[in-house]
């Protein structure tokens, strides 16, 4: 079984290929498009460059993105935005130190750029239950995501919509480091 790949920008943004990304840019392709994914785990997600660059961890790629425009708070067609993809993708950093560097360094480039901190996905798909980066990176366990987030002005209180806040998600999901 072969699985469907990203391609065109979205492949670019993922593989960091700022050169290429710049190119497009500079052809005319708009910084605040949404592109098809058209790869697992997200077939027929239509995504914005930055989230796609956000969670793949290119940090050089996000600032060229935040330079030429991008909105940090552009929610893709599954109502993720570039902070949210973020906190849930870090954990899975959480041993490898430049990886996760490069993700506290995005989040901090969002967050300068203009990212609302407490920005929660919408119920258009209900598969998100309003959730905020805080309340994924500790359902996730992105400890160091979380700690940032703190320190930066996160809601410890806001709910998702079935009452959820940080401290609940983190202490559902078994992420007691994150408590």
């Amino acid at each position: 079984l072969r699985l469907p790949q990203p391609d065109g920008p979205v492949k670019g943004a993922l593989a960091g290929d700022v050169d290429a990304i710049r190119a497009r840019l500079d052809e005319g392709l708009g910084v605040g498009e949404l592109h098809e994914w058209a790869g697992m785990p997200r077939v027929g997600w239509r995504v914005p460059l930055l989230l796609a660059a956000a969670e793949a961890g290119h940090v050089a790629l996000v600032d060229l993105l935040l330079e030429r425009g991008a909105d940090p708070n552009q929610f893709c067609t599954r109502d993720q935005f570039a902070l949210y993809g973020v906190a849930m993708v870090a954990n899975a950093a959480r041993n490898n130190p430049r990886m996760s560097d490069a993700y506290l360094a995005i989040c901090s480039k969002l967050l300068d750029a203009g990212a609302n901190i407490d920005l929660q996905t919408g119920p258009e798909h209900n598969m998100n239950n309003m959730e905020t980066a805080l309340n994924v990176a500790a359902a996730s366990g992105s400890l160091a995501v979380v700690k940032f987030l703190i320190a930066r002005g996160a809601d410890l209180d806001l709910p998702n919509t079935v009452g959820g806040t940080p401290f609940y998600l983190a202490c559902q999901t078994g992420r007691l480091d994150c408590v």
